[in-house]
């Protein structure tokens, strides 16, 4: 066996065989990159849910275990009548809004707001969702892990 004698050699960020304005735009371009990225993964990062567990609270916990319990089924239906729940909050407001204006306007959002809070048990809509999420792909992959 030959042994290679290739070397790695770092890219310099500055160099001569480029004009100065395409050295500034690569160093841009690479700033950009590197915030997007870190962006992306400290937003996505922080979120509770149940796949990240560590950046839960004791209350959201409690909650991911309570609906972690229920059926695939049981939680699709509360999902569902949410969703009509929210459908009617919304069409329900949006005539009296679009109609309105000022301070009339300001109490009817707010209204809205406390309205489709409560329908959606009170901010568990968005959990209840990730649940599921986590639940079909749990099932996806042991239908195509039986499948090997």
């Amino acid at each position: 066996l030959k042994r290679s004698s290739a070397q790695a050699t770092a890219i310099p960020l500055h160099s001569h065989s480029f004009p100065d304005n395409l050295q500034s735009q690569m160093i841009f371009q690479k700033l950009v990159i590197f915030s997007v990225v870190m962006m992306v993964t400290l937003c996505h990062a922080a979120d509770c849910g149940p796949e990240s567990l560590e950046h839960c609270n004791e209350e959201q916990k409690q909650q991911i275990f309570a609906l972690w319990s229920k059926s695939l089924g049981s939680l699709s239906t509360q999902l569902e009548v949410m969703e009509e729940n929210i459908k009617e909050v919304e069409d329900m407001y949006a005539q009296q809004i679009g109609a309105s204006s000022g301070e009339k306007k300001e109490t009817l959002l707010q209204e809205k707001n406390d309205r489709l809070y409560e329908v959606t048990g009170h901010g568990s809509y968005t959990m209840l969702k990730r649940i599921i999420q986590w639940k079909e792909k749990g099932l996806k992959a042991a239908g195509r892990a039986t499948e090997l």
